[in-house]
């Protein structure tokens, strides 16, 4: 299973991600200031109203190594650094990526966060 987890600070992000060029965490920890937010659960968040607990939820789907690699292709800061670059740092990974995925399909899960308050 894996679970997608962002990090504001380059050199842990890169530890979760051997092969990726280490330019590419710096476009992360630069162009994703927000997951912070994901990252904390929104803690740091005030919200108005009594803050309730809710339940954990989480988004699930099965892919294949294809469909890994187009999302992670979508990340903006893979788009900022191939603008810069002019390189795809995805393709640097892809061959290790589908040999240790096979053909098949995984479950990928990612943690989804809701704040709620009672007025």
């Amino acid at each position: 299973m894996f679970k997608d987890h962002f990090s504001d600070r380059p050199a842990e992000y890169a530890r979760y991600r051997p092969g990726y060029p280490d330019t590419l965490f710096e476009f992360l920890a630069a162009c994703c200031e927000h997951r912070r937010l994901v990252e904390s659960g929104y803690a740091d968040i005030p919200i108005p109203g009594k803050a309730l607990e809710t339940p954990s939820f989480e988004m699930c789907c099965d892919w294949r190594a294809n469909d890994m690699l187009g999302y992670l292709r979508t990340w903006s800061a893979v788009k900022r650094y191939e603008a810069v670059a002019g390189s795809d740092p995805v393709a640097r990974i892809e061959d290790r990526l589908v040999a240790a995925w096979g053909s098949a399909s995984r479950s990928v899960v990612w943690p989804l966060q809701v704040l709620v308050s009672r007025f």
